[in-house]
């Protein structure tokens, strides 16, 4: 998609779903603060604010990629390889990182370690990607149904979607292995695709103060809640939507969800057409000039600063010589995550300006 065609607010979520993931990571540096301390507290308050990330970026795959024509053959050709090779060149860094690294800091024990036992996960896992190359070898066939069935195909399939959900979750939390009726295929990563695309096409009748007030009320208070079920150890009341029952699952609660469609709506009516008076300013502001320029830029690299921020974040963590667990977690979380987000985002505009290392990087 060139610049001059690029919906603005999906760029903006791009953004904010990057900061999300980061942000998860950034958070857990805390980990070993004291239970009940106000660090402990913050650091799950944080890594919960940032839980819509991945959602987010499956709900803006749903946006672009279904109602379209395309072959499956000439959809995978071109999609797939923009996922692996980006995968593969990471990895490789991370590797060096680690090898270098050992060499040159022998005397930083157990920062390497911390550092080797974050990159040794993201080299092993990486399981977002392969949801990704899941969902989109699926993309074709649902968007095939989409086409056929339009809006009402959608919310037929999204209620199926809640439901089966919530159906898994309780026979995971009764231990029941089978089910009479077996709907299990619903209840996967497709459901935020399709969750996008519906947000996306379908227009409420409220105006867009009160559509972004509400986006807002929702994501704050599912935030809130969930983070306070969790410090109260009554995260147990939640209903999950376990989309994965592996080591390395995507497990997206209804608390979540309502922070994902709480950010979708308020970033879209941001950013709608008939918003007046101080609102339209600030909306302007922030999708004109230097910021529209940041926003593209960083949402053309999102993909790559979620295969490279944990290099980022283990070399900032071996670096600094500052026990973290000792320092207000309340002001240094959002301090790391954006510095880095600027190391990682600097890595790929640097690299990129090599020909041809833009398929490598994930800069697209």
């Amino acid at each position: 998609m060139s610049s001059e065609n690029r919906i603005v607010y999906l760029d903006q979520l791009r953004v904010l779903g990057t900061l999300g993931v980061i942000c998860c990571h950034v958070a857990w540096l805390w980990k070993g603060s004291l239970v009940g301390s106000f660090n402990y507290d913050m650091m799950f308050l944080f890594n919960i604010m940032g839980r819509f990330g991945v959602p987010v970026f499956l709900m803006l795959s749903g946006v672009l990629l279904l109602n379209k024509d395309y072959e499956i053959y000439s959809f995978l050709k071109k999609r797939l390889p923009r996922i692996i090779w980006p995968m593969i060149f990471w990895r490789g860094i991370s590797l060096l990182v680690i090898l270098f690294t050992r060499r040159q800091f022998p005397f930083f024990e157990s920062a390497l370690q911390g550092l080797t036992y974050i990159v040794g996960i993201y080299l092993g896992s990486h399981w977002y990607v392969w949801m990704l190359i899941g969902v989109y070898l699926a993309m074709p066939v649902i968007n095939e149904f989409v086409k056929s069935k339009g809006m009402n195909g959608i919310k037929y399939y999204l209620i199926l979607w809640f439901i089966t959900s919530i159906i898994c979750c309780i026979c995971l939390y009764y231990k029941i292995d089978s089910l009479f009726v077996d709907l299990s295929f619903f209840a996967g990563p497709i459901g935020f695709a399709m969750l996008g695309y519906y947000l996306h096409n379908k227009e409420f009748n409220l105006t867009p103060p009160k559509l972004m007030s509400l986006g807002l009320i929702s994501f704050i208070t599912a935030t809130l809640l969930k983070t306070y079920l969790f410090l109260s150890g009554l995260n147990i009341l939640i209903l999950k939507y376990y989309i994965f029952q592996t080591q390395t699952s995507l497990e997206i609660d209804i608390l979540v969800l309502l922070q994902c469609i709480g950010i979708f709506i308020f970033i879209k009516y941001f950013n709608h057409e008939k918003l007046t008076g101080k609102l339209l300013k600030i909306s302007q502001l922030l999708r004109n000039g230097l910021m529209k320029k940041l926003t593209l830029s960083i949402s053309k690299s999102s993909y790559g600063i979620y295969l490279n921020h944990f290099i980022s974040l283990g070399i900032i963590g071996l670096l600094t010589f500052l026990n973290l667990i000792n320092h207000s977690a309340w002001k240094w979380i959002p301090f790391l995550t954006i510095l880095v987000l600027i190391v990682s985002w600097g890595m790929i505009l640097i690299l990129s300006k090599i020909p041809h290392m833009n398929k490598l990087t994930g800069y697209y």
